[in-house]
């Protein structure tokens, strides 16, 4: 379960008048010599809006008379908004920022500051007020940004309108990712952005295994005109819960009860043992020097993924009988990477036919 941290957003009441003037928008000066006090939802009997727009962006939640407080993210673009209220009852009056505004009418034009802007609307009438509070999020000159995983988890508990974009591998992501990410490589974000990513002012966080591609994930989208974008890093750190599907590996099925340490030579029929093979060296148990390996038998890899024998320098003979080993998958974030990490001085691989071998490679 994620925990939440919200940034509160809070309010001067007075009661039937409320001023609220931010620097950069256009509606007069002043200042807030009160304690600010929690946002509060209409009271019975005070008067409510029937609509709420801005001129750029939208609300966030969806407008409800019942719902107080939104967030609005626009682009760096955007330097000023207004804002259309409109109120059912005709004996209430609308002011925005201090200024009153006519039902259905549009306000004056609001500058906007880069980052974090507050909209006051106010409805009242001889029954009470009722405080509509709109927090403009302008982003900032477009640019490549990067925060940090517990930052950006912060401003997604702040809205629920952003994209979480996994710039991996499609096995990367079925193996692990962040709830609610979709899937777009990073090596493909030039081609495809413009579809599955149709809006640029939207907030992007972006992520991928260990911050690399995600870096250049990023710089590609501000440079397609993206203007919202966060980089992350890595799911590595991530300190939050994750969702997937782990994949098999041939380690966990490796038998290796054929295996004696004065034997110097060995028949493998099965897949399970010569994952038993692999084991024996990546545990450091041997290296194999003059032992012989022979393969009695086709071996077919399918199925699992296969972990490259790294434990120890391979100092034996493996003769393949002329047979095959087939179906070899194997994901690394290392170059390099093979059936065997490293042969040494007296290691000979030799008769083997390998086929349908599938190696993956991918930046951090």
């Amino acid at each position: 379960m994620h925990k939440r941290s919200f940034n509160k957003i809070f309010l001067m009441i007075i009661t039937f008048s409320l001023l609220i003037i931010i620097g950069g928008c256009g509606g007069g000066g002043g200042g807030d010599p009160y304690s600010p006090q929690p946002p509060t939802p209409p009271q019975p009997g005070s008067p409510t809006l029937t609509g709420l727009q801005l001129s750029s962006g939208s609300l966030d939640p969806a407008f409800s008379p019942t719902t107080t407080q939104y967030t609005v993210n626009v682009a760096d673009t955007v330097t000023s908004v207004t804002v259309t209220a409109t109120v059912a009852s005709a004996n209430a009056s609308i002011s925005v920022n201090g200024l009153n505004v006519s039902s259905g009418n549009a306000s004056g034009a609001m500058n906007l500051n880069a980052g974090s802007n507050t909209i006051a609307i106010i409805v009242e009438n001889s029954a009470g007020s009722t405080t509509y509070t709109i927090t403009v999020i302008r982003a900032s000159q477009p640019g490549y940004r990067r925060i940090t995983a517990r930052e950006a988890y912060a401003m997604m508990a702040q809205s629920s309108n952003y994209i979480l974009l996994d710039v991996r591998t499609e096995a990367e992501f079925k193996e692990e990712r962040i709830s609610g990410s979709i899937l777009l490589p990073y090596d493909e974000i030039e081609n495809r952005a413009a579809t599955e990513l149709p809006d640029k002012t939207k907030l992007i966080f972006v992520y991928c295994q260990r911050g690399i591609r995600s870096e250049i994930a990023t710089r590609a989208l501000v440079g397609l005109g993206y203007s919202n974008v966060y980089d992350f890093g890595g799911i590595l750190d991530w300190p939050y819960a994750t969702i997937g599907d782990p994949p098999l590996y041939w380690a966990d099925a490796a038998d290796i009860s054929w295996w004696n340490a004065a034997g110097r030579s060995f028949n493998i029929s099965t897949a399970e043992q010569f994952a038993g093979v692999a084991k024996l060296i990546n545990q450091g148990m041997t290296n194999f020097s003059g032992v012989t390996i022979t393969l009695a038998n086709n071996i077919n890899l399918a199925g699992r993924n296969w972990e490259q024998m790294t434990g120890a320098i391979f100092q034996g003979v493996l003769d393949g009988g002329g047979y095959a080993i087939s179906n070899i998958k194997i994901f690394s974030y290392m170059p390099d990477i093979g059936l065997f990490g490293t042969l040494g001085s007296s290691g000979t691989v030799k008769n083997v036919n390998l086929a349908n071998v599938d190696i993956t490679i991918c930046p951090t």
